[in-house]
Formats: structure tokens, sequence, C-alpha cells
């Protein structure tokens, strides 16, 4: 059984915005849950998929949250459907089908 992080921490857009900002301050809930397996270092959330390939994420730890863009996983389920991972290229542990099917 996969166990998932659910740390917390509240988006601040009460600072100077910048353009990927401008997505952050339309969110109705300001509160950001990390999306990976229960895991030590920096915490994440996709906020916004800004084209086909990338995502821009908030980023935290012990703070404040960074939005940054990254680029996504993308690697697909085997089988004839496949779906494609959502989560960032190279985050740890599972992806984002084991996730939520």
């Amino acid at each position: 059984m996969t166990t998932y992080c659910f740390s917390l921490v509240r988006l601040f857009t009460g600072r100077a915005c910048d353009a990927n900002d401008k997505v952050a301050d339309g969110l109705e809930n300001p509160w950001l849950h990390c999306e990976l397996e229960v895991h030590p270092g920096p915490h994440y959330q996709m906020l916004h998929e800004m084209d086909a390939n990338i995502g821009l994420w908030a980023r935290w730890l012990d703070g404040e949250a960074v939005l940054i863009p990254l680029p996504h996983c993308g690697l697909l389920t085997p089988g004839p459907n496949p779906y494609a991972c959502w989560l960032f290229d190279g985050h740890g542990g599972g992806h984002s089908w084991e996730k939520y099917q």
C-alpha cells in the first residue's frame, strides 16, 4: 500500500507577483498539499498546466512556497489505453496514475 505525503502550506499571494504568480492569485483555495508519496525534502503541488510539456508547480519546505515551471514526467502506463504521468520529471515515488487509479 502506498502512503502519500499530506504536507500543507498556505500560498501567500500578498506580495509582488511575476507572470507565473498570476495563476496562483486565481486559486480558490490558498492551501496547497503535497502530491508525492511520503518523502524527505521539498513538497510539490501542480497549480497549472502551462503547455503540453510543462506544469507550474509550487515547491515548499518549512516556509513559503515558490512557483517554478517543471517538465512533466510523461511516463506512460502499460497497456492499450495508456495514461501519462503528470507529475514533474524526476519526481520520487509512484506515478500519478498509481495515486488516482
